[in-house]
């Protein structure tokens, strides 16, 4: 678009645009596939507008779409969108890229106006705040029991027993409930129940709800999220910036145990509540986790250090955590059959790493081999028994050996869950072991020949742990992969399987992780590694030494214009591979997600073919990541802070600390290009953009 040296305030534009959905979608939560529908695009990798003015200058930009006031392109829909600009400078042009081998656009005019542009809905994030915090907030805490649905309330059938104790910096609350009918009770347990009033003006109220994308906000709304891969971090923030005082709600239970989260600001009040499903035979008591009200002043951040604290009081990880897995950023999966065709040759039957390391240059190089279906069997299925028919056991050891030579570990996937009713172990152990659904029936994958395994069963416990342990110290495995490990929303209604009707399956999990570490050690392989699909909740934490993170493709909308990990700051020692390459096939990828994923120093799942669905530009993104993630991968296992202080309101700053240097890296949270001054140096940063800046420690 030629701008003829004219000047003006607002360039507004008549648009379309189309984005293919490529491939089809795997939703974590449900297990279950759906077709790709994208609707709009907010990624800068799409589309972006370069400016240029006559003196030389310029800057990048994303559209606004006007009627809505925010930064999103429709797809397949025409609409006015808008670009501000510098009404003092004539311009010269603009450019309108396309910027995805996917993207289609289509302009159909573009017009100056002198007015200023609309301005875009506000996103915001509250301010650093210090210095010692102005008073305490006020607290209220309670419990309540009422009944499940359809079910009556149990009255006084159900006697409680609450206290609450003065501490230094806040209270701590406890509550035991007990049957002291003759008949079972089932009910709801809300506990705690505590309304927190940092400061008497609304606007000066935010909270932090530590889900999947954590929501930093002051809007005035209700949340809830379950205990699990969807909420991981047992607290709750709030807090008043400009009144410096809030108080940080802490759920004391390293054990697991199923629960739901909820929030809700009305006001200048915010109710935090934990619920539980409890049933109590006659006579006998639950007594729920202790809960922490710890009070501080009006930064969040000071709550997360209370919260992580408390995790230093338990947290002791089982696994070997071994040096290689510190600098093991890119995970490349791959399958025998149906994948790349890279990594196994199906006409001569065998492995070919050697060719599977080439094709990885493409992405400046892998860390690790992630091999799922190596246990393809034509009469047994892919799981359950995990005998080795691809290739050979000798074989398939001859190519973990070269990989360990070139410096890249192997991993092997087993199922945590799922057995093939083909196989022998399904056949002799089917409906024996098989989780079974409120509604008494068995349950299926997908309705399919794979039955889901109760974690609890003592004899599936036994039978995965040895079967695993075998082979990795058959072939020589760095690490073994439990698929479905990490979500923690499962339950069995089994009245066989050693743990009462309706059971969640986190705990289940933990003690067949348990079992399959101790059968490693007596095998002789203490240093291999186990990992799983979804970043666990914090109670499983100690158990897993890595684990795939679902955290930024499915995180939710939030007011907060970053998709933050909390967990990852959590535990840093824990190796995260986002998984930005989700499902089978070609679809297409977020750039901004690849660049998230190095705001926070994690590392990526690499899936499918590298020189078809990545495409040029996001491929040179990868390898400048992990040239940056490999030379300072020691301050990225280091201490871990989120959203350090700030230049700019629109860059979002992390921090790892090191032995030797600290690693900032900077996020442009905004849709147009922002300078500023960090670390005494200039900074241009394009919107939605990542950078790193390095200090060494002198």
């Amino acid at each position: 678009i030629e701008g003829g040296g004219r000047k003006g305030a607002t360039l507004y534009l008549s648009m379309n645009a189309q984005f293919p959905g490529v491939g089809k979608w795997l939703v974590s939560s449900q297990k279950s596939w759906r077709d790709t529908e994208i609707k709009e695009s907010s990624e800068t990798a799409s589309v972006l507008a370069r400016i240029h003015y006559a003196d030389g200058s310029g800057e990048e930009q994303f559209p606004l779409l006007v009627v809505e006031r925010r930064h999103a392109v429709l797809n397949r829909k025409a609409a006015l969108y808008a670009l501000s600009l510098d009404a003092a400078r004539p311009v010269a042009s603009i450019e309108l890229m396309d910027r995805s081998p996917h993207t289609q656009l289509v302009l159909y005019a573009a017009g100056l106006s002198p007015k200023s542009v609309p301005s875009a809905r506000a996103e915001e994030a509250p301010p650093p705040v210090e210095g010692p915090a102005s008073g305490k907030p006020e607290t209220k805490s309670t419990y309540r029991v009422t009944a499940l649905e359809g079910k009556r309330a149990p009255g006084k059938a159900v006697q409680a027993e609450f206290r609450e104790e003065k501490q230094p910096a806040g209270r701590r609350l406890s509550l035991a409930v007990k049957n002291v009918s003759s008949e079972a009770q089932e009910f709801t347990l809300v506990f705690p129940s505590v309304t927190i009033r940092a400061a008497a003006d609304a606007s000066d109220v935010w909270y932090l709800f530590p889900r999947q994308g954590a929501v930093l906000s002051r809007e005035e709304k209700p949340l809830e999220a379950m205990y699990s891969g969807e909420f991981p971090l047992q607290f709750v923030d709030v807090f008043a910036p400009a009144a410096n005082r809030g108080a940080c709600m802490i759920l004391h239970d390293p054990d697991g145990r199923w629960k739901k989260f909820r929030l809700h600001k009305t006001g200048a009040s915010v109710l935090v509540e934990v619920e539980y499903t409890v049933r109590l035979a006659p006579g006998e008591t639950f007594r729920a986790p202790d809960a922490r009200i710890a009070t501080h002043g009006g930064d969040w951040r000071q709550g997360f250090e209370t919260y992580r604290q408390w995790v230093a009081t338990w947290y002791k990880p089982q696994g070997p955590r071994p040096a290689w897995l510190r600098s093991a950023f890119w995970a490349r999966r791959d399958y025998p059959v149906g994948g790349t065709g890279r990594l196994f040759d199906t006409r001569r039957n065998r492995y070919t790493y050697d060719e599977f390391i080439r094709d990885g240059q493409l992405f400046g190089g892998i860390d690790f081999i992630d091999i799922s279906g190596w246990a393809l069997s034509e009469t047994r299925g892919r799981v359950g028994d995990y005998s080795i028919e691809l290739g050979g056991p000798d074989d398939l050891r001859r190519n973990v050996a070269a990989g360990n030579q070139a410096g890249i570990p192997t991993g092997l996937y087993f199922e945590g869950y799922l057995i093939d009713k083909n196989s022998k172990v399904g056949q002799e152990h089917d409906s024996e072991w098989q989780i079974i659904k409120a509604d008494g029936t068995g349950q299926w994958w997908q309705g399919g020949v794979e039955l889901f395994a109760c974690p609890y069963v003592e004899g599936w416990q036994q039978f995965l742990s040895q079967r695993v342990a075998s082979v990795a110290r058959e072939v020589g495995a760095a690490a073994v992969y439990l698929d479905e490990f990490g979500f923690g929303r499962k339950r069995c209604y089994s009245t066989k399987h050693g743990h009462p009707p309706g059971e969640e399956t986190l705990r289940g999990e933990l003690a067949m992780t348990s079992r399959v570490r101790h059968a490693l050690d007596a095998a002789g392989m203490r240093d291999t590694i186990i990992y799983i699909e979804e970043t666990p909740p914090d109670a499983a934490a100690p158990y897993f030494d890595a684990a795939f993170c679902y955290n930024l493709p499915l995180a939710k909308p939030a007011p907060l214009p970053v998709k933050l990990n909390l967990w990852r700051f959590a535990f840093p020692d824990v190796r995260l591979w986002d998984m930005l390459s989700i499902g089978i096939e070609p679809r297409s990828l977020p750039a901004e997600d690849f660049r998230l994923s190095l705001w926070h120093g994690n590392g990526l799942w690499l899936k499918g073919h590298a020189d078809t669905w990545y495409g040029e530009d996001l491929l040179r993104f990868v390898r400048r990541a992990r040239g940056i993630l490999k030379e300072h991968a020691a301050a990225f296992a280091g201490t871990a802070d989120p959203l350090v202080a700030s230049p700019h309101p629109a860059v979002f700053v992390n921090r790892f600390r090191g032995e030797k240097e600290t690693v900032y890296t900077l996020f442009n949270a905004s849709y147009r290009t922002v300078r500023f001054t960090f670390q005494e140096k200039e900074k241009t940063l394009p919107p939605r953009e990542v950078d790193v800046v390095v200090e060494t420690h002198r």
